[in-house]
């Protein structure tokens, strides 16, 4: 298997456990994985499913992510260089939240909260798409039968990471091209 690794500065304060459990919601997750310290999604890169991990290298004042991405297939620069791009966009890398800790931190009825998750980065889906879908999942009846939903949307239109053993070692959240019903078009725009 391919591996390439990208190590990328996180800004103070950050912490990867809190940003990667926020973005997972729910432990039934099958799409974002939070084992053991490390943060793990299957991606595409270069056409062919890939398995992209970030674990928190270094903490303190000067934080750093190490970022590997392992695919059946070489990995190109241009693919690590996107999956980097796609870590700093889900966790939130490029937000400056100074002037929120600023405004927050004494304040007596958020002020200790504040503390509590500090290093705590705004997470975000890594496309609209992923965005809008969740966003309708995750309103119906409870968060839980919307991260199943989630999953099995995965499991039914997302291509798989196949492991050693030829077995589906992951799922990919799918493009919106890849759900086409009969009388719609892509992206469930009528034909």
């Amino acid at each position: 298997m391919a591996q390439a690794t990208i190590v990328l500065p996180a800004p103070y304060p950050f912490r990867l456990d809190l940003t990667a459990r926020a973005l997972r919601r729910r432990w039934k997750n099958t799409v974002d994985r939070w084992d053991d310290g490390q943060y793990s999604r299957v991606i595409i890169a270069d056409g062919h499913p890939a398995r992209l991990t970030a674990v928190q290298a270094t903490t303190g004042v000067q934080p750093t992510l190490m970022v590997t991405v392992e695919s059946a297939t070489p990995i190109s620069e241009r693919a690590l260089n996107e999956a980097g791009l796609l870590v700093q966009k889900m966790f939130g890398l490029a937000v400056d939240l100074r002037p929120f800790y600023e405004l927050a931190d004494d304040d007596p009825a958020i002020g200790p909260l504040v503390q509590r998750f500090r290093g705590l980065r705004p997470p975000r889906f890594p496309t609209v798409f992923e965005g809008l879908v969740n966003a309708i999942a995750c309103q119906q009846v409870a968060l839980d039968l919307g991260i199943i939903v989630l999953n099995r949307l995965s499991q039914r239109f997302g291509p798989h990471l196949v492991d050693h053993d030829g077995g589906s070692d992951g799922l990919v959240w799918p493009h919106c091209d890849g759900l086409i019903w009969p009388r719609w078009g892509r992206c469930g725009v009528v034909v």
